[in-house]
């Protein structure tokens, strides 16, 4: 294939991928826990060590910190710190930031697809009382039964060996194939937990939408080598006849 031919339509490739990740950042701006994306570009070598164009993958996720927006249900959680929750799924363990979550009918904590938000219980949630929950900065929950402060336990915060390696999956939610730790067993600082508060996303609107400018603007160029390129191919065959 014509080097320029191929250079223009690797440069097509690199830049739909970071258009569709700065899109899918843009539309997700006001999910809660929601992380951002960051693209990195590579150069492509052919046999020879010449430029072949550009490639780009996902090199990681934004683990920064969203800021903390106050809301009205006792439910709704979000952590000031490193830590993440986390979802009983299926039998495993799913990591989320997205604290929006829900007492349903039998007095358990879900989040909106009804997984159980992982507590270590001292009373049951069959045994707990109709009292507003109140949840300290360490996790700690605790309802007035019968004139005390009761409590009922502990919301158990989670971090992965290497945060680098979650497998981002849908709901905000991370699975992890290696060694998660929990603040129940290591001395790690998970962070503190912001009862009525939710974290926001963190994604860079401005910025975003400067990246999409730039990236609309190389896709462009991308594509009028490739026309270019295609053009002088097509007059050079007609040479040759």
């Amino acid at each position: 294939m014509n080097i320029s031919l191929h250079v223009g339509r690797s440069g097509l490739n690199a830049n739909q991928r970071k258009m569709d990740s700065v899109s899918d950042d843009i539309a997700n701006v006001n999910t809660v826990g929601y992380k951002s994306k960051q693209i990195s570009f590579r150069e492509l070598l052919n046999t020879e060590n010449v430029s072949a164009g550009t490639s780009s993958l996902v090199s990681k996720l934004s683990y920064n910190q969203g800021a903390l927006i106050e809301s009205q249900s006792p439910y709704n959680l979000a952590i000031e710190g490193d830590g993440f929750f986390g979802i009983s799924k299926n039998g495993q363990i799913m990591l989320t930031r997205s604290g929006g979550f829900i007492l349903d009918a039998n007095n358990t904590i879900v989040d909106s697809e009804g997984n159980n938000l992982i507590i270590d219980y001292t009373i049951q949630p069959n045994e707990w009382g109709n009292e507003t929950i109140t949840i300290d900065e360490e996790g700690y929950l605790y309802q007035n039964i019968d004139g005390e402060n009761t409590s009922l336990g502990r919301v158990v915060l989670f971090y992965p060996d290497n945060l680098d390696a979650l497998i981002p999956m849908d709901g905000g939610k991370f699975i992890s194939n290696g060694e998660i730790f929990s603040s129940i067993d290591s001395d790690f600082n998970f962070g503190n937990i912001k009862q009525y508060f939710l974290e926001q996303s963190n994604v860079d609107l401005i910025k975003s939408l400067t990246d999409m400018i730039i990236t609309q603007r190389a896709y462009s160029m991308s594509s009028k080598v490739v026309e270019t390129a295609d053009e002088i191919y097509n007059m050079s065959n007609n040479l040759k006849r």
